[in-house]
């Protein structure tokens, strides 16, 4: 979601999703997908700041949120916030010898949320870099691409969140100089249950606490004939 969580609250979401390239070779598409899930929790820090770290069947991260506009309620309006996320995963495989590699990724995501009675349609654009290193050597991969989603509200603190991003490669590196990847596309598809964030009914709707009130000092008392003199006793002379 492009909202930041309320101020003192925990989500957590668990996810499947299915990731892949598409890969055009001669003008023929391959298509290749691996599924995974996910366990993610976030925390708000302020209502414009949350924190968060996440498991998923490959490794784990961290991430974390923005906001740059927020509205006071899900009810209407827009929200626009930026993230940053950072994960890591090992990979490792046999090819007449053990290959171990360790892979990084970093996420920049701007994200625009438009909200209707407490759902959240979202759109942005993306900022990736997939980082790997090991005995097969380092490459590193900078895309750009969007995201789109939508997150439906079932009840005040449960939500259901598709979503599908897109990334495309625009600058790739090798050891050996390179260029590979340059007509893949690589896609995410997801589906999610998010669990708490943005506090009681009352606080979501935007209805106020009752405000307190002090009651007032009293300066002086009543004398019997009915003028008011200080209450530290007569003035000095």
């Amino acid at each position: 979601m492009a909202r930041t969580l309320d101020r003192g609250n925990l989500q957590v979401a668990l996810s499947g999703h299915l990731s892949g390239v598409v890969t055009s070779v001669a003008s023929q598409p391959t298509f290749g997908g691996l599924p995974h899930g996910e366990l993610s929790v976030r925390y708000g820090i302020t209502d414009a700041l949350e924190l968060g770290g996440r498991l998923w069947t490959f490794g784990a991260g961290v991430d974390g949120k923005y906001a740059l506009w927020r509205e006071p309620t899900l009810e209407r309006g827009t929200d626009l916030s930026v993230g940053l996320g950072v994960g890591a995963a090992p990979l490792w495989w046999s090819a007449g010898k053990d290959v171990r590699q360790m892979q990084l990724t970093f996420d920049v995501p701007l994200m625009f949320g438009l909200n209707w009675k407490g759902h959240q349609f979202v759109v942005g654009p993306h900022l990736h870099d997939w980082l790997t290193f090991g005995s097969a050597g380092s490459a590193t991969v900078l895309s750009v691409g969007g995201a789109i989603g939508c997150a439906f509200r079932l009840k005040d603190e449960v939500r259901v969140v598709p979503g599908l991003s897109l990334l495309h490669p625009v600058v790739a590196l090798s050891p050996g100089g390179g260029g590979f990847g340059s007509r893949d596309l690589a896609f995410q598809f997801g589906l999610g249950l998010y669990l708490g964030g943005f506090g009681p009914p009352a606080a979501s709707h935007g209805v106020k606490a009752p405000r307190r009130t002090r009651p007032r000092a009293r300066t002086g008392r009543r004398s019997p004939s009915g003028s008011c003199r200080p209450s530290g006793g007569a003035p000095r002379r």
